[in-house]
């Protein structure tokens, strides 16, 4: 089962760039608009994980993001064991890390669409 610890995190509301309606858990990346986030891509240097969605498809509408400490995330389409480091999929989805830039550290294995216990971790 997967958890998340939030005490001593930072947690905090930035606008979505583009609409993250059905997308808790997901990986996130600062937007080329300031203070806004979107989907994390292949690659893509993670900034955390949506928390709390918007409530809206409106673009600017704020999401609660983790970007430290111990998050849930949503895997990919292939399971990843624990301890393995994370990286993000094209679709913001937690994969074993092979190339690009880390975002974490599985605590708790999953399969394809479950959600993991990851430490976050930039690098």
């Amino acid at each position: 089962m997967a958890y998340a610890r939030m005490d001593g995190t930072d947690v905090i509301a930035l606008g979505q760039g583009a609409d993250l309606t059905g997308k808790l858990h997901y990986f996130v990346k600062s937007d080329t608009t300031d203070n806004q986030v979107v989907l994390a891509g292949a690659n893509d240097t993670v900034l955390g994980v949506v928390t709390e969605e918007a409530g809206s498809t409106t673009v600017g509408k704020p999401v609660t993001v983790q970007v430290s400490g111990i998050a849930k995330v949503l895997v990919g389409a292939v399971a990843v064991a624990a301890g393995a480091r994370l990286s993000s999929d094209a679709n913001g989805l937690a994969i074993t890390y092979v190339s690009g830039v880390g975002a974490g550290t599985a605590l708790t294995g999953g399969a394809a669409g479950t959600i993991i216990s990851v430490l976050m971790e930039r690098g």
